[in-house]
């Protein structure tokens, strides 16, 4: 039996976060990962599996909640993505 590889995607829920998180979805890995805004994409994603938890990468209190989220529910994986995307000015 093959064995389920884990992903832990930040900004899994738009661009190429969205896309990687339902690709693997349906290899059968296990997605976990953050969202800032709540969509329809954080819907389809969380009905295909993935463990979802909030994150505003503006905001230092978010990211520790998230990390800690994170942590509780996947301990360990095979790939980390970091792709968060914003249309503002850095």
């Amino acid at each position: 039996m093959k064995e389920s590889r884990s992903a832990i995607i930040i900004g899994a829920s738009s661009g190429i976060g969205q896309v990687l998180s339902q690709r693997w979805l349906e290899d059968g890995w296990k997605v976990f990962g953050t969202y800032r805004t709540k969509n329809q994409a954080v819907n389809k994603l969380k009905d295909l599996g993935a463990v979802l938890t909030p994150c505003d990468l503006t905001r230092h209190s978010s990211i520790k909640k998230a990390c800690q989220r994170l942590e509780e529910v996947c301990y360990a994986w095979d790939v980390l993505v970091i792709c968060p995307a914003s249309l503002e000015p850095i």
